[in-house]
């Protein structure tokens, strides 16, 4: 990976994130029903009014707010051919405060992290991202944040083209 695209491949990859609309309003509305809700992306972009979405991992003094959270950063690069990465992994933290892990969603019960994970894998299913490749989610675990915020971890690695 050219080191020089760093920064537009994580911008690519939220950009992705913010074209399901689904996925948006999970990570945009904190109480039941997200899925019928219709939140504008802009507005949990990156350095929207109601940002949820940041290319950073999670601030783990954040206290302030019931919210859910989505990082997506790499959190190390290995060197190859004099400042070209290797294979790079991509971490996306799903962040949510406990008090609204579990939500009613069309009246099913369901975990707010863990479908908010299955929208991340179907948003990249079978899909480039552009300049990026395709990304390979290769794990997923259970992260403690602080005594308020729990979250889900998926690894990605990625295949440039």
């Amino acid at each position: 990976m050219n080191f020089g695209r760093l920064s537009s491949n994580i911008i690519a990859v939220i950009e992705e994130v913010l074209r399901s609309q689904t996925l948006v309003n999970y990570l945009g509305w904190n109480r039941d029903n997200p899925s019928v809700q219709v939140i504008n992306p802009i507005s949990i972009a990156p350095r929207g009014e109601s940002e949820r979405i940041f290319p950073y991992p999670f601030d783990t003094t954040f206290k302030d707010d019931v919210r859910t959270q989505l990082h997506i950063y790499y959190p190390n690069l290995a060197f190859e051919n004099n400042g070209h990465a290797g294979v790079a992994v991509i971490l996306f933290d799903i962040v949510v405060h406990k008090d609204i892990w579990l939500l009613t969603d069309n009246e099913k019960k369901v975990i707010r992290p863990y479908e908010i994970a299955r929208l991340i894998l179907d948003a990249f299913k079978d899909k480039n991202v552009e300049g990026l490749g395709e990304l390979h989610f290769v794990k997923a675990d259970h992260t403690v944040v602080n005594e308020q915020f729990e979250g889900f971890r998926l690894v990605a690695t990625t295949t440039e083209f």
